[in-house]
């Protein structure tokens, strides 16, 4: 009998204002045919949903909110909600503001994460601004790369010392989250977005794509890093081998660059091995010993007039970008770690642990983690 009045409840129309319908259905990247095709109903009878003419089952809510990833809760909102979004500096021909579905989904779930950061900062009387100065176009990207590069203790013997880019980018990663800005790291297309930064609100956030491999995920993290200097709210594909005429993009491209092979070691090195500078095994070697790609060496030789224009182009074609592939999934807490840093899990764990949320609430701050994999990150985080 109890089941059989969930059925009814199910079928009975529910009120709600369909402006957020479609509302939900345009921030998760969906067209309104597509949605159709999904639930397997005429195109006609979903537009009649979303003008208010024909008021959906509790059935097809439900069936929305696993489309759009969304909870069901957010159906009964009042009114649409403002996500900010920030601002494109991608350049896709035809794709401007256009984002793939995942990306759409990223940006909703790291807007979410720097809200409950603030909250959990705030419960625990800590300065939510980020420990830099604020820099304009017109400082030059070498000094202020040359600065932070002292700042964080990168020199030329530790960036050798790493055992791969994995681990240089772990140590990035600390230095910049040691400044008060969060780092996380989340899987979306590589050719829709390599990453993109908060700064309209507090805490600032950097996202760096999951799926690329790490040598460009480094030069993302130190580019979006620029972006943060600048004081920008920005989605963009770092890419030094690819000319950009927008000077925020080009200043954040020096910024990384030189952050991570600075002119006076370019230098030095270039003239060492000048003799065999663009050969694949010069190029590999260099690129392993500074973790950076091939592509951003040849960047840098042009750059300091150790090859022609000419001669650079021809050279790029050579070293395609490969893409990156991992070796089956990590267990669900080393997951999470990896997408939301050391320092937003530490601020969870000192919220429950000082009683100021509850253990329900602080599963609540770590998107789709079960209880089994939250005691762990208790035991490893803590």
């Amino acid at each position: 009998m109890q089941n059989e009045n969930l059925n009814v409840v199910d079928e009975i129309a529910v009120r709600l204002n369909p402006d957020v319908l479609k509302w939900l259905r345009e921030i998760s990247g969906y067209s309104i045919e597509e949605v159709a095709e999904k639930l397997k109903i005429e195109v006609e009878k979903l537009e009649l949903i979303e003008e208010g003419k024909l008021g959906p089952t509790f059935t097809l809510i439900r069936d929305l909110s696993k489309i759009y990833k969304v909870p069901v809760a957010a159906f009964f909102l009042p009114k649409p909600r403002e996500i900010p979004m920030p601002k494109d500096y991608r350049f896709i021909p035809g794709r401007e503001s256009k984002f793939d579905k995942e990306t759409l989904l990223v940006f909703r779930k790291v807007r979410g994460l720097q809200k409950v950061a603030k909250e959990l900062i705030e419960n625990l009387g800590y300065t939510i601004e980020p420990h830099i100065e604020r820099v304009s176009l017109k400082d030059k990207p070498e000094k202020i790369a040359e600065k932070y590069r002292e700042e964080f203790g990168l020199t030329e013997e530790l960036q050798a010392e790493f055992k791969d880019a994995s681990a240089m980018f772990k140590y990035l990663r600390q230095k910049i989250e040691e400044l008060n800005i969060f780092v996380f790291q989340y899987g979306m297309p590589v050719k829709d977005a390599r990453g993109f930064t908060l700064t309209d609100d507090f805490p600032i956030i950097i996202t760096v794509n999951s799926k690329d491999l790490y040598k460009p995920r480094i030069f993302t993290l130190m580019h979006e890093f620029g972006h943060v200097l600048l004081g920008e709210s920005v989605v963009d594909i770092p890419n030094i081998a690819i000319p950009t005429t927008n000077i925020v993009e080009r200043w954040c491209n020096e910024f990384a660059a030189s952050f991570l092979l600075p002119k006076d070691v370019a230098i030095k090195v270039f003239g060492e091995n000048r003799s065999s500078l663009t050969s694949k095994r010069t190029l590999g070697r260099l690129s392993g010993r500074y973790k950076v790609s091939k592509h951003m060496l040849l960047y840098t030789m042009f750059k300091l007039n150790y090859i022609s224009l000419k001669e650079y182009e021809e050279f790029k074609k050579r070293f395609k970008p490969s893409s990156y592939r991992g070796s089956g999934g990590p267990p669900p807490e080393v997951r999470i770690m990896s997408e939301l840093g050391d320092k937003y899990l530490k601020l969870v764990v000192q919220n429950y642990k000082n009683n100021l949320i509850s253990y329900s609430a602080a599963l609540e701050t770590i998107p789709s983690v079960k209880t089994r994999t939250f005691n762990k990150l208790l035991e490893q985080v803590g």
